[in-house]
């Protein structure tokens, strides 16, 4: 239709001369130039033709061009803004900036530096001026920023970008990809609701993402979201019900050859059975999760077994083995440079000390473990190891310094709701006493429960 367009105002002019000069000419000579006029009319056709190719070309051309210089425009601006020297290129990437920084921010998510990631997907996002981010690209950058505050302990911050993704989740194009983002999206939420306790919500997000990996048979994404069912089942004292989904899970591994996964549902089991005080069982699914790892290089799933093995032996008054395990489950921490479990297993091997009055090298894992906590905002570990400090300097009388932690592990839990019922509650009786003994009598409030007399002696770590 545009040929046509570009050709008709030519063709027109081309046959109205045509017809002048067949009228002007004696007809006994017409026969002679009408063939000569026809082969006319197809050059100036094909010529015509041969120009609007050409023009066509022509304007492409420029209109790359324009878009080309408009995108080094924006690419200036943004080079500039972040202190590079800008790369003219003539195969210069459409967005070298947001990778630049979703690149960055994934490898200090990797590395548990939680503060950087942050403020380069933050900087990815930035670019958002592009106007040329894919909707499947946000929901990765709001997912990664609301799992670097998830593993810090900042559960509302988390919801909020989560929230984010699921938003643009809902703007994928493609069927099949829109259905998968939005159901990872309402597990990570999921995980949020079941971090603060709402266990009902947690449930109601993890079967929207049940039924729509059950739909498309992804074995291996059902097992995922069921070990999470598994953790609130858990929690809430459900172990033969928690029990029977694990072995749902374990069947698909085994079909799947997942070692790694294999160990990690093993390493659930574990817990079960330790939390149910059958130490025995605990120690053989502990042991097969460590058997299932054999020719893989998986480091952190072997710790997570020895962890749990030190806790059994812990909580068996073994101290002396609890603690050989557990420092070896640290070693395999720090290789791995896994920051959060470091921070876990100091605040373990801590409380192993304490329990064998050890304190001096009880307080000096704790010590370290906050360092971490701080060092990567773990709010979590702050708390906790904020907690525990207080807890050794209350047992043995040095009431301001305990004081001092245990309103740091208050101040804490006050916006990210952390500790359970049992600590807020011990903190506060004890906040109460200390103050009292220091002569601060104002909003002194001294609560006592049953609860509370039953499980003052029990010395409770991370785990």
């Amino acid at each position: 239709m545009d040929f046509i367009n570009y050709i008709a105002p030519v063709l027109a002019l081309s046959i109205f001369s045509i017809y002048v000069s067949l009228i002007s000419i004696p007809s006994k000579n017409r026969y002679i130039l009408i063939p000569i006029l026809i082969i006319l009319i197809i050059i100036t056709i094909s010529t015509s033709l041969n120009n609007y190719k050409n023009e066509k070309k022509l304007n492409e051309e420029l209109k790359n061009i324009t878009e080309s210089t408009n995108i080094i425009s924006q690419q200036t601006y943004l080079y500039q803004r972040e202190g590079y020297v800008v790369p003219f290129s003539n195969e210069i990437e459409k967005n070298p900036i947001y990778k630049y920084h979703f690149s960055n921010g994934l490898n200090s998510y990797i590395d548990n530096n939680y503060n950087v990631a942050i403020d380069h997907f933050n900087k990815a996002l930035d670019t958002s001026i592009l106007n040329i981010i894919t909707p499947e690209k946000k929901v990765s950058v709001y997912t990664f920023l609301g799992n670097c505050f998830y593993n810090t302990g900042n559960t509302e911050k988390a919801k909020k970008y989560y929230d984010d993704a699921l938003i643009f989740a809902k703007k994928i194009e493609n069927k099949q990809s829109r259905g998968e983002e939005v159901a990872n999206t309402k597990v990570e939420i999921g995980n949020v609701y079941y971090t603060i306790g709402n266990y009902d919500e947690a449930l109601t997000h993890y079967q929207e993402g049940l039924d729509f990996y059950n739909k498309t048979n992804d074995e291996e994404k059902t097992a995922w979201i069921l070990n999470n069912v598994c953790n609130i089942l858990h929690v809430q004292g459900e172990y033969e019900e928690a029990l029977k989904k694990y072995n749902e899970i374990l069947e698909i591994f085994i079909k799947k050859n997942n070692k790694i996964k294999i160990a990690g549902t093993y390493n659930g089991i574990c817990e079960i059975y330790r939390d149910k005080s059958k130490y025995e069982e605990a120690v053989k699914y502990c042991n097969k999760g460590i058997d299932a790892l054999e020719g893989t290089d998986n480091k952190n799933i072997l710790a997570l077994l020895y962890s749990n093995k030190a806790i059994i032996l812990r909580n068996q008054n073994q101290f002396d083995d609890a603690l050989e395990i557990a420092d070896k489950a640290l070693y395999f921490y720090i290789s791995i440079d896994d920051k959060l479990n470091i921070v876990t297993s100091y605040n373990l091997i801590g409380t192993i000390c304490y329990l064998k009055k050890e304190y001096e090298k009880s307080l000096e894992n704790y010590l370290r473990s906050l360092e971490f906590a701080e060092g990567i905002n773990y709010e979590k570990g702050i708390s906790n190891a904020n907690k525990n400090i207080g807890d050794l300097y209350y047992e043995q009388g040095e009431n301001e310094k305990a004081l001092e932690y245990y309103l740091k592990a208050q101040k804490i839990n006050e916006e990210y709701n952390i500790l359970n019922e049992h600590d807020r509650e011990k903190i506060g009786l004890r906040v109460n006493v200390i103050k009292k003994k220091l002569g601060y009598y104002e909003d002194i409030e001294i609560k006592t429960s049953y609860e509370y007399q039953k499980g003052e002696d029990k010395k409770e770590g991370d785990f």
